[in-house]
């Protein structure tokens, strides 16, 4: 019998983009599953599309306020209640055998905590999946076992709920950090975080302008990606993110000046 499986959505004024996202697990899912749709603070007429697009099959969680990925996530895991949960954005659409495909790697590891999906741009282009970092930088890996101390990045990643109640939720990252502080905590710990063949198409609808105002705040983003090089030594994030802010006029900090020349950037 097929082990059932939480899939955990974090959502804000997003129910256009997550039409898409529920149609397509509805549409290419076969394993049993409950989708749970947490939504930050969404106006009124957001808050009843999501009603109607959530029954009959998804539970909706509305919460006043905007949370952070980690702070949200950590508390949508206290509704999960199966061994399995997959945290999925509410941009990507997955593909055929998304879930089977995860759960084939995940399920014969015990060892095994996380197995993230491998993310497509319109272009065709593969944005996300089993990443890790040398010397501070980003490079991709092939499919398979990552190694202990190794981090992926991932907006559609299977974890036994296990291994993550083991681990921190940190608040100050978000956008694609978190996804590196919690399986560099988990790797660190022995776990194992393996790639799959499951792919997924990410729409970049995070690029909107009603979106755009409510998680992507550069300054806070960099302030992610400096903790991350604190804490675990990726430097390529700051590069990233200060890169993005000098080019697009917006201002950096007088302390995260002096974190970039700490870091020799």
């Amino acid at each position: 019998m097929k082990p059932p499986v939480d899939i955990l959505i974090l959502s804000r004024n997003r129910s256009w983009s997550l039409t898409q996202t529920v149609g397509s697990i509805r549409e290419w899912t076969d394993w049993p599953y409950r989708i749970s749709i947490q939504d930050h603070g969404s106006e009124p007429q957001e808050r009843d599309h999501l009603r109607e697009l959530c029954a009959p099959d998804c539970r909706l969680i509305c919460l006043d306020t905007f949370l952070s990925c980690n702070e949200g996530r950590r508390r949508g895991l206290g509704l999960v209640d199966s061994p399995f949960v997959v945290f999925l954005d509410d941009d990507v659409r997955v593909g055929r055998d998304w879930l089977d495909r995860l759960m084939e790697m995940l399920l014969p590891r015990p060892a095994c905590a996380a197995v993230p999906m491998n993310l497509c741009t319109d272009g065709k282009k593969l944005e996300s999946g089993v990443r890790n970092f040398r010397d501070g930088e980003v490079i991709m890996e092939p499919h398979g076992y990552l190694g202990l101390g190794r981090a992926c990045l991932g907006g559609a990643t299977l974890y036994r709920s296990e291994a993550l109640r083991q681990t921190e939720f940190r608040a100050e990252y978000n956008a694609g950090y978190e996804d590196w502080d919690q399986t560099l905590q988990m790797t660190k710990a022995g776990w194992e975080v393996w790639g799959s063949l499951s792919y997924g198409h990410h729409t970049h609808q995070s690029d909107s302008l009603d979106y755009f105002p409510d998680r992507w705040r550069w300054p806070e983003f960099l302030d992610a990606a400096i903790g991350l090089h604190r804490r675990w030594g990726i430097s390529s994030g700051i590069r990233r993110v200060a890169a993005h802010m000098l080019k697009s006029g917006l201002r950096i900090r007088a302390d995260q000046w002096d974190a970039l020349k700490v870091a020799g950037l």
